[in-house]
């Protein structure tokens, strides 16, 4: 699986969350429910960022792409103009 993702105005978007490419995580209370309370923080973590969907933002137009993770496909938001 390839680390970018292309823009629809063009510009690619690095989603490496571990390349310092402001990648965030969108997180449901449900996977936050599953995450065993004993487990090691860094364990806790792991389950979470594997479980979460991926969320960009384009710096170039401003526009938010998430990626399900669990059937990665591509989602892309443009913010309404009033």
């Amino acid at each position: 699986m390839s680390s970018w993702i292309t823009c629809p105005c063009g510009n690619p978007l690095h989603r490496n969350l571990f390349a310092g490419a402001g990648v965030c995580v969108v997180v449901e209370d449900a996977v936050l429910d599953r995450v065993d309370e004993q487990l090691p923080a860094s364990d806790a973590v792991d389950r979470i960022l594997r479980s979460s969907d991926i969320l960009l933002r384009c710096p170039k137009c401003g526009r938010i792409v998430i990626e399900e993770k669990k059937s990665g496909a591509i989602s892309v938001y443009a913010r309404e103009r009033t």
